[in-house]
């Protein structure tokens, strides 16, 4: 993220979203614009869902980014094991999980107080069959 430094000062205690079309999670970006501009909380918006990380009480620390980009090689192997393995239908899937993993990875290993992390599913028709009147109106 290319943000100028009145941009990155406006960030101080914000709840910054954004989205990500190709659909992965936090960036190494991200996590910089995040730890850099003390932001409150950042999401990241894709068509599969929102990934949210919170600052924690104890403020961030760069260990995180740190962590996060040491991760990155056991997430792209464990994302490869599922790709092979039939568990990611495909490269947009497995693509989609690996930032997620990388996560999951760094704040495992994170040795300070680690910020709250979470991702909320979108719905998919295939998940949630809506009812409709007989003029396709959704019944709520």
């Amino acid at each position: 993220m290319d943000l100028t430094p009145s941009e990155m000062k406006a960030l101080k205690d914000a709840s910054f979203t954004h989205n990500h079309p190709g659909g992965s999670g936090f960036s190494e970006d991200d996590l910089r614009t995040a730890i850099t501009g003390d932001v409150a909380e950042m999401r990241v918006v894709t068509k599969a869902g929102t990934f949210i990380i919170e600052k924690p009480d104890s403020g961030w620390h760069r260990g995180l980014f740190f962590e996060f980009q040491k991760a990155e090689p056991a997430a792209t192997s464990k994302i490869l094991d599922g790709f092979t393995s039939g568990k990611y239908k495909s490269v947009d899937e497995a693509d989609s999980a690996l930032n997620h993993e990388q996560m999951l990875i760094a704040l495992q290993n994170l040795k300070t107080e680690k910020p709250k992390y979470r991702v909320e599913r979108n719905w998919t028709n295939k998940q949630h069959k809506t009812k409709r009147d007989k003029n396709g109106i959704r019944i709520l």
